[in-house]
């Protein structure tokens, strides 16, 4: 791939945690459907949490909520900033009315509420992990209440994100869809084949 690229260009920035995985990564797109057959079976509150910068997959949780009558509140700091910037750039437009406050989310029906957090990667100090030890803002995970984590672990990170998923089966609140099920997650990073796809 270096050997193409033009002479002027004297920096490549690419992923790699999966380029050594055989074969080809699933398009990103695949997550809307699987997301969308989850909602569609859930009545109770559905907690989304990916990598805060995948905007395009946050991009598909706003529209599955959107066409499922949920409206959707973001939990986080780093979460709400880049949501903040993608919208500005007007990436996600169209979801005016679909994105409400938490304050406003409150008050709504659990079937008709979705949650965008972070902490997919079980970070200490993210929305995730504080709810596994109560509220959060006046919100909390609820028996019944269904958490996605779409996103893969990265490397390292495999021990915070089981002890998170323990913690959350310990209090027996939420229906965890992990990322080892394949449900509404794909591979953030592109594998082998798709690599040398792109030379």
């Amino acid at each position: 791939l270096y050997e193409r690229l033009p002479s002027r260009v004297r920096v490549l920035c690419s992923d790699s945690t999966y380029s050594i995985v055989s074969g080809n990564s699933e398009p990103d797109q695949i997550v809307e459907p699987h997301l969308a057959d989850i909602v569609k079976k859930t009545r109770t509150k559905v907690f989304f949490s990916t990598f805060s910068s995948s905007i395009g997959r946050i991009k598909q949780a706003l529209k599955v909520a959107k066409d499922h009558g949920r409206q959707a509140a973001i939990l986080g700091d780093s979460m709400s900033k880049k949501i903040n910037i993608a919208r500005k750039l007007g990436y996600l437009s169209g979801f005016e009315n679909t994105v409400i406050s938490v304050d406003k989310l409150k008050s709504l029906p659990s079937h008709k509420s979705m949650l965008i957090v972070t902490g997919s990667q079980g970070e200490k100090n993210s929305v995730l992990m504080r709810l596994t030890r109560g509220k959060f803002k006046g919100i909390e995970i609820s028996s019944g209440d269904c958490l996605v984590l779409s996103s893969s672990i990265v490397p390292g990170n495999e021990l915070k994100v089981a002890e998170m998923i323990q913690k959350l089966s310990e209090i027996g609140r939420a229906h965890v869809w992990t990322p080892v099920t394949g449900e509404a997650r794909m591979p953030s990073s592109a594998w082998k084949k798709k690599k040398q796809n792109q030379k």
